[in-house]
């Protein structure tokens, strides 16, 4: 009866107001009508004068419609149905009017400052789009200003996960209009229906990097809700009227009204007390979001609160707790808290933390006050950690045997667990990205070694404690010698941690085939360790694991995968060929790796997208580089650097985002000139980039003295850089290269032996030799070839199929010739090239298609030829020179390089007869 009674009511109100109302009026009662409808009952008469304010005709045509909805029936019903009604009308005229190229088919909905309708392109194409106008009644030139500043702020952002701004213009009156993309989708809260939780987690964290790329652009949603969150067919979300709210932020009346400014359900404290707004307030709001995603519920009853009501429930009692289970529920919660300061420090560090917990990690947002008061510690107190660290970890590591021994409750045992794994976890984190802290870590680092040993002999049959351990002994082996991670230089006792997060990971997969994604994630990373060890065919295996595993997590669990550890592997496998001299087959691996990190980044430009694209278009150019391809390879390293500047303005601080700046800079000084590999014979642009790299390295080692890792890299920069500036600075080439010894003499002294000190201290005396031939000192020039030859025997002795190390027993043999010849000893020098040219022989037959074995082999009869030719010798000179000819004719890729190097060869060796030597 009510109902009916209503409806005549409304039917009356229609009729009475007449067939002679403009599209326009009837657009601004609806308009009126929803705000109201959305307000709880009790403010909905205060909330009427506000919006009628100045306009008492607008509250006199609107009054009946509220009148008529008094017998129970309000707005939800039956002035739901006159309002569609009214919309049709208003629509209906508009199809009348065209915007430009688009016609208006009917309206879908609006924003705070403009209707929108479904139109379409009519001129030379068709194409569905929505268009949104300025609302009637707020024509002013204020709120034409605003929504031509939306229409700017629009056009920033550039997001598969964001509606797209189309197109703009303005009607023949000068009213502008918007032209977006058309999304035909369903709410996030619809779609996830039928989702399992971890599905419904990865299609959120697509939001947060939508709202994390508005933030980057200075835009704050400020009005995000599941109405606002699409979900295309495809599975992909669509954010909608990005920035609305923030228009409305002007200290304007309507600011004050509610009106479309906030969703209370959704809306985080400060909005609701009307404080400043910052991304906080977005965070909060996704909190909300995941809540409801993972709960079907939402944190509070708002449906018939007052405003009274509504400002003490969301502004101060607490959410109820949603249920999930530990881990998750503190993330959801951190969300939500109630200080903007105490929330997660952005929407990326959100995301974060839930994929920690999809990764089975330690989350941020466990022990609210604990960590709360501990993160402000560590970043006042870092240097003065180690010791409280270390006196902690002691005390917790003596208590987890005491549990064990005591057998006490599994509580107490998480007590003490659970704030030990936040210092080898969080901590180390922190620290990592902290200048100076190396010290810190090591005393770190020692303790939580012994904490952890103890604790693995609690863990039984805990999964999650072992996965906690596996992560943790990883991260220790991280700190005690990775050597491209801030380190202390012990890859030994590094690989030996390594190992025993290894055994973990493979005992948890072997009992749950689920876990094969964090196996083949761990794989990779020892596989790069194990590379940068010399254990060529243990990270080959290692290499073809990790591939195999997540490839197979992929086919059976595509929802549980991520792309990023099947792109990351490839790239990680290719290094190992790279550094077996198979240069084709680490490209055809590098190619898959840059093909799934460009559709990654294409759906979303984050940290870490961009890291892997960068990572992906390094390795390409290094490729195209060793393969003769030299502008290929050029222009994908300043593709590279575009994604490194781009990671740069992300995270400015980040000391990890400037190892890839100097690594470029190096790879650049090799393309532009080398004796090992393809180059553009340039000595002063690669002199210029051997400066940047080593500029880069003696910053990072100024910043952290004992960070091994850099002071390796800053050693292989000094020697790198004597190489071509021996052509203009003989003797600063030398002063060059003997720093670079000094500093591998001082890591071996203090027990630092790893083999790339070994091997890298043997290149740096091969570089030493050469700069001091060209300063004409050829007596110590033959000194240090020597050392250099000693302990380069010994190295590849080690390790016989590493052809890396072959190779570079190869060329300091053809830098002891050189000094040797110098010296006038000539049986000597011949001796010594005879020897290179057997061995670099050797690995050319084995890869005969590669350039990276053609070059060394090629040089080397090219100085057999010029050595016998200077010893009056035209037959064996000849004949050298033929050899070493046969080589750049037979190569099957006639590139510009091949071409070069074979023209220059020709012309040397036309030159015998003339009793002259090579100009180096």
């Amino acid at each position: 009866g009510g109902v009916a009674q209503g409806a005549a009511a409304i039917s009356r109100s229609v009729h009475n107001l007449g067939d002679n109302m403009t599209p326009e009026r009837w657009q601004r009662i609806n308009d009126v009508l929803e705000a109201i409808d959305a307000a709880p009952a009790a403010d909905r008469s205060k909330l009427l004068d506000r919006l009628c304010e100045g306009d008492p005709e607008l509250r006199r045509e609107v009054e009946p419609f509220l009148s008529g909805a008094t017998a129970g029936t309000f707005l939800h019903g039956v002035i739901g149905e006159q309002a569609a009604r009214l919309s049709e009308t208003a629509a209906t005229a508009a199809r009348q009017e065209r915007f430009g190229h688009y016609q208006l088919v009917r309206r879908i909905g609006q924003g705070g400052m403009g209707a929108v309708f479904e139109a379409v392109r009519v001129d030379d194409f068709h194409k569905k789009v929505a268009l949104k106008i300025i609302r009637q009644g707020l024509d002013s030139d204020f709120a034409r200003t605003r929504f031509l500043q939306e229409r700017q702020m629009l056009a920033s952002l550039e997001h598969p996960y964001i509606a797209r701004l189309l197109d703009g213009g303005e009607t023949d009156d000068g009213s502008p209009y918007l032209v977006l993309e058309f999304v035909d989708g369903e709410p996030i809260t619809q779609y996830c229906s039928n989702l399992g939780r971890t599905a419904r987690l990865r299609l959120f964290l697509k939001v947060c990097e939508a709202v994390e790329h508005a933030h980057r652009n200075l835009v704050v949603h400020r009005d995000l809700k599941p109405a606002n969150i699409l979900v295309t067919a495809s599975g992909e979300p669509k954010l909608l009227d990005f920035g609305i709210a923030k228009l409305l932020d002007s200290g304007s009346p309507q600011t004050q009204t509610g009106f479309a400014a906030l969703t209370p359900d959704y809306a985080s404290p400060e909005q609701v007390r009307g404080q400043p707004i910052t991304t906080a307030s977005d965070v909060y709001s996704l909190g909300v979001i995941l809540y409801q995603l993972l709960t079907d519920s939402k944190p509070y009853k708002l449906d018939t609160a007052t405003a009274l009501e509504m400002d003490r429930i969301v502004c101060m009692q607490p959410p109820a707790p949603p249920g999930l289970g530990d881990d998750l529920d503190h993330i959801i919660l951190m969300a939500l808290r109630k200080e903007p300061e105490r929330r997660y420090g952005g929407v990326q560090r959100f995301a974060e933390d839930i994929e920690r917990y999809l990764d089975h990690r330690p989350v941020l947002a466990r022990k609210d006050t604990f960590r709360y008061r501990a993160g402000k510690f560590i970043r006042r107190n870092a240097l003065a950690l180690g010791a409280v660290a270390a006196i902690f970890l002691a005390v917790a590591g003596g208590a987890a045997v005491a549990l064990q021994q005591a057998r006490i409750a599994g509580l107490r045992f998480e007590q003490v667990r659970r704030p030990a794994h936040s210092f080898v976890f969080d901590y180390t984190d922190d620290l990592a990205k902290l200048e100076g802290t190396t010290a810190v870590r090591e005393k770190m680092v020692n303790t939580a070694l012994e904490y952890l040993d103890n604790l693995s002999k609690s863990a039984g049959g805990d999964v999650e404690l072992q996965k906690e351990l596996a992560a943790a002994y990883r991260k220790i082996g991280d700190a005690q010698g990775y050597p491209t991670r801030p380190n202390l230089g012990h890859t030994d006792q590094a690989i030996a941690s390594y190992r025993k997060a290894a055994a973990i990971h493979e005992r948890i997969s072997a009992n749950d085939p689920l876990h094969r994604r964090e196996l083949g994630v761990f794989y990779t990373d020892f596989t790069h360790l194990l590379l940068l060890t010399s254990d060529q065919a243990g990270a080959a295996r290692m290499g073809e694991s990790a591939v195999r595993n997540l490839e197979q997590s992929a086919r059976e669990h595509p929802a549980a995968t991520d792309r990023h550890d099947i792109a990351h592997a490839w790239c990680i496998l290719g290094d190992v060929d790279e550094e077996s001299i198979h240069d084709s087959l680490a490209m055809e691996k590098y190619r898959k790796c840059d093909a799934i990190a460009r559709e990654m980044l294409v759906e979303s430009r984050t940290a870490k997208t961009l890291l892997m694209a960068q990572g992906a278009r390094e390795r390409v150019g290094t490729a195209s580089i060793g393969a003769g391809h030299l502008e290929e390879g050029l222009r994908a390293f300043d593709e590279n650097q575009a994604l490194i500047e781009e990671l740069l303005r992300l995270e400015p601080s980040n000391p990890s985002f400037r190892r890839p700046v100097a690594l470029l800079a190096q790879f650049r000084s090799i393309a532009w000139y080398d004796d090992a590999s393809p180059n553009l014979n340039n000595p002063t642009q690669s002199l210029k980039y051997a400066r940047q790299y080593f500029d880069a390295m003696k910053r990072a080692v100024a910043r952290d003295d004992k960070d091994q890792s850099a002071r390796l890299s800053l050693a292989i920069a000094l020697f790198r850089l004597s190489f071509p500036l021996k052509h203009s600075d003989p003797t600063g080439a030398v002063a060059s290269a003997r720093e670079s010894v000094r500093i591998f003499d001082e890591s071996i002294a203090a027990g630092r032996k790893s083999y790339l000190v070994l091997s890298r201290r043997n290149r740096a005396l091969r570089r030493l030799s050469e700069a001091l031939l060209f300063a004409g000192n050829a007596a110590e020039a033959r000194v240090k070839a020597a050392d250099a030859l000693a302990g380069q025997r010994q190295l590849a002795a080690r390790d016989p199929k590493n052809m890396q190390e072959a190779a570079s027993l190869a060329m300091i043999l053809v830098a002891s010739a050189e000094a040797a010849e110098a010296l006038h000893e000539v049986h000597g020098a011949n001796g010594f090239l005879m020897e290179a040219e057997g061995i670099a022989a050797d690995i050319h037959s084995q890869n005969r298609n590669e350039l990276t074995t053609v070059i060394p082999l090629a040089r080397i009869r090219d100085e057999l030829g010029d050595h016998w030719r200077k010893a009056g010798d035209e037959t064996q000179s000849r004949r050298w020179f033929d050899e070493a000819q046969k080589l750049w004719r037979g190569f099957p890729d006639r590139n510009d390089f091949v071409r070069r190097e074979s023209a220059a060869l020709a012309l040397r060796a036309g030159g015998i007869g003339q009793k002259q030597g090579r100009v180096k």
